[in-house]
């Protein structure tokens, strides 16, 4: 009877083990399944991440072409402003502003 309880304890003790392998390998095929899942968010988020990188670069040159532009236009007003008041400041300026008076004015 002895060897017939040692097997009664051994096929328990395999039973046992054979259980905890099944966990084990549910486990297992849970984290595989997980990993895959981040694994597949990750790449989107990585692609969408440069997608909007190149955007906000695409922006930066945008707004670089803008100062630029901005700078030229001040650059033109600053020269056109100089021309008007050169002429506007000249004797000549003046001198024609008073014949006008002079002569603009009806009595």
């Amino acid at each position: 009877m002895k060897e017939k309880e040692r097997n009664d304890i051994e096929i328990k003790s395999l039973e046992q083990c054979l259980e905890e392998l099944k966990k084990v390998n549910e486990t297992l095929d849970f984290a595989e399944k997980s990993w895959r899942d981040a694994s597949q968010a990750n790449a989107l988020m990585a692609g969408k991440i440069q997608k909007l990188e190149k955007e906000l670069e695409k922006e930066k040159e945008q707004q670089d072409i803008l100062k630029d532009l901005l700078k030229e236009q001040e650059r033109q007003t600053g020269v056109w402003r100089e021309a008007y008041e050169t002429v506007v400041n000249s004797k000549t300026w003046k001198a024609a502003n008073k014949v006008k008076h002079v002569f603009g004015k009806k009595q």
